[in-house]
């Protein structure tokens, strides 16, 4: 039998309410085209996000003065956080 790693801190406590109020954005092209709008309020990436993402999130971030928080969790342990059947490298919460 495999080991469960449970994972808890304050950010996957914020993205699970994010998640189940519908206020999370979920996808890099949607996270950007909402930081141009003006209407994200903190982006999260994973620790396994493919490097020009991270580096254009961190521009556009830096630029906007929005908070990037980078997650000690990878993209399938990020999906299952957020109850998907899918891997999620970008997530962002609306304001």
């Amino acid at each position: 039998m495999g080991k469960k790693k449970k994972i808890e801190s304050e950010e996957i406590t914020q993205i699970r309410k994010a998640v189940e109020g519908d206020s999370a954005v979920i996808g890099t092209k949607r996270t950007l085209k909402g930081i141009r709008a003006g209407d994200v309020a903190s982006v999260y990436i994973t620790k396994n996000v493919p490097t020009y993402v991270k580096e254009d999130l961190h521009h556009f971030c830096e630029t906007a003065e929005i908070q990037l928080v980078e997650l000690d969790i990878t993209n399938k342990e990020l999906g299952v956080v957020c109850k998907k059947p899918f891997l999620i490298s970008v997530l962002s919460v609306k304001k």
